[in-house]
């Protein structure tokens, strides 16, 4: 038996239990607060301890591998870059470099310089909809997806964070009820402070940090108080209600000085981030809405984002309604929207 087959078999045997969780309100090699009154300020919501949870070694690496293979190789479909880099033969060695998990990222990436609200910078991004074909680079995708979205709650809102898997998706779909996305950050990449859009997903979102570490700030709005975490490869977040709406989140720069822990500078990489929101109704729901006169309205921003990826992916977006076919009022976004009930 090969050595990577064995380290598979015994990395999914072990299936390696959660343990406790990390969190806000506990001291944590992880977690630093950005001042004394963050754990015990007097304002503080009682649920700010539960509010946010991280498990710093949910996947191993080889398993976190596996994933961000997966990652890359959905991301490179949608990279007009990539594409045609590739059809001519040319490739670059990365401009990160180094060993592990590093090695897998290679080439010229077509990262954006800027998101549609300014919060993301260098970057590129494509919704996870479908599953990938079996591939001997992730042998074992469904089980590791499995493992991340049966932390979903069982309802939303009030689910607890068991692993009840309640939610499920197929070998070939993710689940219902949810999105998953995935944003490959660039080495000189950052997410600058902000916060949800609630109308885009539910409460809860579950995040898997992949490749380099990086530090995610969680910033009380208005304030000066918040927290510092460490996410290294393979370590997963839960993030909901009060830390999710009421803490501006960012990823810093690593020219940043909080792009540090204990003393040591973070080095630069690559990082895949795959993030799962759950919707707050069960399946997409896209609503181009009219005015009194019966014009469509604006898409949304957030939602805007959302059709872009779909479309890049899929070419068409089902739409949950009675409308038999309706045309964004975005004409860059050029989106054909059918009634779920004709697909």
């Amino acid at each position: 038996m090969k050595t990577s087959q064995l380290l598979r078999q015994l990395s999914t045997a072990a299936q390696r239990t959660l343990g406790e969780p990390h969190v806000l309100t506990r001291p944590s090699a992880f977690i630093r607060p950005l001042s004394p009154n963050a754990v015990a300020g007097p304002s503080r919501p009682s649920s700010i301890g539960t509010d946010f949870q991280l498990y710093p070694d949910f996947f191993g690496e080889e398993e976190s591998r596996q994933l961000l293979a997966m990652a890359l190789w959905k991301l490179d479909r949608v990279d007009s870059t990539r594409r045609r880099r590739r059809n001519k033969g040319l490739w670059e060695e990365s401009e990160a470099g180094g060993a592990g998990l590093q090695s897998l990222f290679h080439g010229e990436y077509g990262f954006e310089e800027g998101h549609y609200d300014s919060v993301i910078h260098q970057y590129r991004e494509t919704l996870l909809s479908s599953f990938p074909p079996p591939d001997k680079a992730w042998p074992d995708l469904s089980a590791l997806m499995k493992r991340i979205y049966d932390l979903l709650p069982v309802s939303e809102p009030g689910g607890s964070y068991t692993q009840t898997g309640a939610v499920r998706g197929t070998h070939e779909q993710t689940p219902r009820g949810t999105s998953t996305h995935l944003l490959h950050l660039a080495p000189h990449g950052a997410i600058l402070p902000h916060v949800d859009n609630l109308e885009a997903s539910g409460s809860v979102i579950i995040g898997t940090s992949l490749g380099a570490e990086r530090i995610l700030r969680l910033k009380e709005k208005g304030g000066e108080e918040g927290w510092d975490i460490r996410l290294p490869s393979g370590s997963l977040y839960i993030q909901r209600d009060t830390v999710r709406y009421q803490y501006d989140h960012s990823i810093l720069p690593y020219d940043d000085t909080g792009s540090a822990w204990q003393g040591k500078k973070l080095e630069p990489g690559h990082r895949i981030s795959l993030m799962v929101r759950v919707s707050w109704s069960p399946g997409l729901r896209v609503c181009v809405r009219s005015d009194h006169l019966g014009r469509p309205c604006s898409v949304r921003p957030a939602m805007r984002m959302l059709l872009r990826m779909l479309v890049m992916e899929h070419g068409t977006v089902l739409y949950q309604g009675t409308a038999a076919l309706r045309q964004s009022a975005d004409t860059s976004l050029m989106v054909q929207v059918k009634s779920a009930s004709n697909a």
